[in-house]
């Protein structure tokens, strides 16, 4: 129990220095998801 308590711990304290890299992540993800949306013509059709 207590090690996974310092399990969580040591990952939030991992997601709390990659926070920067996640967001970056995300946005890229978020871009080419979009983009993916507009290719496949799905943004087409709501006009």
């Amino acid at each position: 129990m207590i090690f996974l308590f310092d399990e969580c711990i040591f990952a939030l304290a991992q997601a709390k220095k990659s926070v920067k890299m996640i967001k970056s992540l995300r946005f890229l993800f978020f871009r080419r998801f979009n983009n993916f949306i507009a290719l496949s013509g799905i943004r087409d059709t709501t006009d």
